[in-house]
């Protein structure tokens, strides 16, 4: 499954976004830099219950290496960290785009103005 699933809420008196339940199976929410209560909860099928993300699955959805990864603060600074960081492997594929888009206005301008170049 690729979508995001919201599961169930909470039975909590909170913004409706901090009772949310996700499906562990299919994409992920989109993580913040809040910490503590509001980290993105998920259904824990294996003990039937509900848990937030730990902060090295939040470092492994901001495509970090995390196979040598130490957490060095605590798990409120972790979260709020890896919520601040920037994907790159998002900024890279959005960068390819735009270069692609740019390429191709380079060329349909270049043409365009080589048209008018002829007509004069």
């Amino acid at each position: 499954m690729s979508d995001l699933q919201m599961i169930g809420h909470l039975d909590i008196k909170e913004h409706d976004a901090i009772k949310r339940v996700y499906s562990p199976e299919g994409i992920a929410p989109t993580l913040t830099t809040c910490g503590g209560y509001r980290e993105v909860k998920i259904l824990d099928l294996s003990k039937f219950r509900v848990r937030k993300l730990t902060p090295t699955e939040y470092g492994r959805l901001q495509a970090f290496p995390m196979q040598d990864w130490e957490q060095v603060v605590s798990d409120s600074q972790a979260y709020k960290q890896f919520g601040n960081a920037v994907t790159v492997s998002v900024v890279t594929a959005i960068a390819q785009k735009l270069g692609e888009c740019l390429n191709a206005t380079a060329i349909n301008l270049r043409r365009d103005l080589g048209g008018m170049d002829d007509a004069q």
